[in-house]
């Protein structure tokens, strides 16, 4: 513990002995050492700082032990600059660690790192391709702790929302890298049919933040509105309240077996949270003038007030 004392300290001293003695505690044979020497360069480097990031992506890489390896990627997150290339392959790769905590940590610094995708090239198109695609993969495999899934899922809705609109990813399918149309097809729609609940909320949270881009033509809509569609009879009321939600984003207006859906949902759910969420859905899909959600509407009005 005295060798971790030293690294703060060094913090304090000249900046040269300072870096001096970093480097070779990054080098330690103690794995907490090396641990707050990552940490320490983590908190000491200017954003941008190429030494720095790439010190940090070998300790991500090359450490033998899951905490340092946990530090480094967490450092990467805030030293890297967003849509560096070397960077996010890096973190791809941190996706199938052997330890959760690396892995979730890897996911969550994809999303502040990977590239968006506003006119970048063609390798700054692609590396948000394959974060996408590493996400989806860890999101898939049940042999990954349900927590690691979990966070992989949330992360992969932040990085499809990034990518809907983008034509540029659309038309990069290089090297078997996903497309939009893949986000679509082999991304989405098994999220929405997996074993896990939370993993099939999740989907439908991504279907719907997915909608209306270049990643949702219409052919690939249909495709997700009816399978979210199947969720609003799923056993679990936070995967039926989340493919309520998404139902009024991907549902265009007077879609009439969506409208169906909804006033069922609302008449027959027995979550309240559920049929909140109906109710809403259906003032924004259904039709002006509508006699049936007008009547389901005022059944909520007096749901409301007799509660």
């Amino acid at each position: 513990w005295a060798k971790i004392v030293l690294v703060d300290i060094s913090s304090e001293v000249a900046m040269a002995v300072a870096v001096a003695y970093l480097l070779a505690s990054l080098e330690d044979s103690d794995e907490d050492v090396r641990c707050e020497a990552v940490r320490a360069f983590s908190r000491g480097a200017a954003v941008g700082d190429a030494a720095a990031v790439t010190l940090l992506a070998k300790r991500a890489e090359k450490d033998t032990d899951e905490d340092v390896r946990q530090a480094a990627v967490k450092g990467l997150s805030i030293v890297a600059t967003r849509g560096d290339v070397a960077v996010v392959a890096t973190l791809v790769g941190r996706l199938q660690d052997s330890d959760g905590y690396v892995q979730r940590a890897a996911a969550q610094s994809l999303v502040s790192l990977a590239p968006v995708l506003d006119g970048g090239c063609c390798r700054q198109i692609a590396a948000a391709s394959d974060a996408v695609t590493g996400l989806a993969a860890l999101v898939r495999d049940e042999a990954h702790e349900l927590d690691t899934r979990e966070v992989a899922a949330e992360c992969l809705v932040d990085l499809v929302t990034k990518c809907s609109g983008h034509d540029d990813v659309a038309r990069c399918s290089k090297n078997g890298r996903a497309t939009c149309t893949d986000i679509t097809q082999t991304l989405l729609l098994p999220l929405l049919t997996d074993a896990t609940p939370e993993v099939r909320r999740v989907g439908a949270t991504a279907a719907a933040k997915a909608n209306g881009g270049s990643c949702t033509t219409n052919s690939n809509n249909a495709q997700l509105l009816g399978a979210v569609l199947k969720l609003m009879d799923d056993q679990e009321a936070a995967v039926r309240n989340a493919a309520v939600v998404a139902m009024g984003k991907l549902a265009g207006p007077g879609d009439s077996t969506v409208i169906a859906a909804l006033q069922t949902c609302f008449r027959q759910d027995g979550s309240s949270a559920v049929k909140s969420e109906a109710l809403r859905s259906l003032s924004t899909v259904g039709r002006r003038g509508d006699i049936e959600s007008l009547a389901v509407a005022c059944e909520g009005i007096a749901d409301e007030t007799n509660g």
